[in-house]
């Protein structure tokens, strides 16, 4: 049970985190060297300001300065990431028989992707554009996710049938990712945006 919690916490922690990347990106400003502030009154936040989830239902959902609004997305971020993380790790708890260590490489890389995915869907619903940058990562993750996830047929490769089909898996991603990218590319992105490829 305090693993559970524990899990949802960091999920949480980690969500208020994914807040900072999609209010952030491509503003020019900092992700990771500048403070956090209240974006009414420009008042710079406290740590105890910032404790997902308690410092929003503490402060009642206001700045403690200017009580201007603040805005649902910050809980809602970050209960979700830490539900998604729990559920995420309950659920490949169970598949491995209960066994940590065959959850050391699909464990992070899957709550990584579910971050990648949080931060695209999120920023495409405020701004109604999907963040290049971080669709690049989230491929780049994806197929280093599939390759350390096979790793045994990597290392004992030989003509077997879940060799061919770790391949495939490989292949028909690159090639499903490589048919939006020509279309972007030959319609200088006017048939679609990049982030959809």
């Amino acid at each position: 049970m305090l693993t559970h919690v524990f899990i949802f916490v960091f999920g949480a922690v980690i969500g208020s985190f994914l807040n900072v990347v999609i209010l952030r990106y491509n503003t020019g400003e900092s992700i990771f060297n500048s403070r956090s502030r209240c974006f009414s009154c420009g008042k710079k936040l406290a740590w105890y300001e910032l404790l997902p989830i308690a410092s929003f239902l503490i402060q009642a959902g206001r700045c403690r300065k200017c009580k201007s609004k603040l805005s649902w997305q910050y809980p809602l971020i970050e209960t979700t990431t830490g539900l998604l993380f729990l559920l995420i790790f309950l659920n490949l708890w169970k598949l491995n028989s209960h066994s940590f260590q065959t959850m050391e490489v699909q464990l992070p890389y899957i709550w990584l992707l579910i971050s990648l995915l949080i931060v695209i869907a999120v920023y495409d619903l405020r701004h109604k554009i999907i963040p290049n940058k971080i669709v690049w990562l989230f491929n780049i993750s994806a197929l280093l996710f599939i390759f350390f996830d096979n790793w045994s047929l990597v290392e004992n490769w030989s003509l077997k049938i879940e060799n061919f089909a770790f391949a495939f898996d490989i292949l028909s991603g690159l090639a499903f990712f490589s048919f939006f990218a020509i279309l972007w590319l030959v319609s200088k992105g006017k048939w679609m945006g990049f982030g959809d490829a």
